[in-house]
């Protein structure tokens, strides 16, 4: 019954698969690098791990999911349901059922490219935010407060977690994207505005600890303009990420208010 009445939905196109494979590679990979970043204080060996082993383990939980469970997080986010169907009302070979991809009709009239776009922008900045700190950046700026390091780790993975179910809110147009964006980039306004006179030494140390991560040396004047541009790059990627994400949360809940109020009459 459910396939029956999820097959007469458009079929999902090549970009929105391939958009929602990389969903679940950023969904997926986060937790792999923050254990393999907590597992390697004790196991140094795990440092040494390949990178390709972590898409290898990707593609083959990728197809298990797919194949078998129907259902990944990326998938949902964008509105795609996954299931095996065949032209034979009841096929003897399983191997006869095929793949099909639909989209939820009610997210594909819906969105827009802009709104796509930031939310799956939201998933990625969540991402790096809870894993950046596992390479060179320090878990939180300075706000003259002295948070113990494993405090300001998870303070880190929570907030960047907030962030990509932000992303995942809106691009599953959910009603809690405006409140809970307004409280993520909020949230993250204040941090900044806390850590003003700090900011340039900040990102100083960040420059530095980047370039000996890429085991590369600082080049001349790199960090004279890192100091220079760090306040203000910092104040305009706030601002225009919290005016887009008003943006999106505003069309979010006007579309919800149209559905009530759609049903109110029905």
């Amino acid at each position: 019954m459910r396939n029956d009445a999820r097959s007469a939905w458009p079929a999902a196109s090549r970009k929105r698969l391939l958009l929602a494979i990389y969903v679940d590679w950023l969904l997926v990979s986060a937790p792999l690098v923050i254990v393999q970043a907590l597992l390697t204080r004790t196991l140094p060996g795990l440092a040494e791990v390949p990178f390709w082993t972590s898409i290898l383990f990707f593609a083959a939980l990728e197809f298990v999911l797919l194949d078998r469970v129907q259902w990944t997080p990326g998938f949902w986010a964008l509105g795609i349901d996954a299931h095996r169907t065949s032209a034979v009302p009841a096929p003897e070979d399983p191997g006869m059922e095929k793949p099909r991809y639909h989209v939820d009709p009610r997210i594909l009239a819906s969105e827009r490219w802009w709104t796509v776009l930031f939310g799956v922008f939201a998933v990625l900045s969540g991402v790096q935010g809870m894993t950046r700190w596992t390479m060179w950046s320090n878990p939180i700026p300075p706000i003259g407060i002295d948070v113990p390091w494993p405090a300001s780790v998870v303070l880190t993975i929570a907030v960047g977690a907030a962030e990509v179910a932000v992303g995942i809110c809106v691009l599953r147009l959910m009603a809690p994207a405006l409140p809970l964006g307004v409280a993520v980039y909020g949230l993250q306004a204040v941090v900044l505005m806390l850590a003003w006179p700090a900011i340039p030494e900040w990102a100083e140390q960040q420059q530095m600890a980047r370039r000996a991560y890429q085991g590369l040396p600082v080049r001349p004047g790199e960090l004279e303009n890192m100091r220079a541009m760090a306040q203000p790059m910092a104040a305009g990627g706030i601002a225009v990420v919290s005016v887009v994400m008003l943006a999106v949360g505003l069309r979010i809940r006007r579309l919800h208010r149209q559905e009530t109020a759609a049903a109110t009459d029905a």
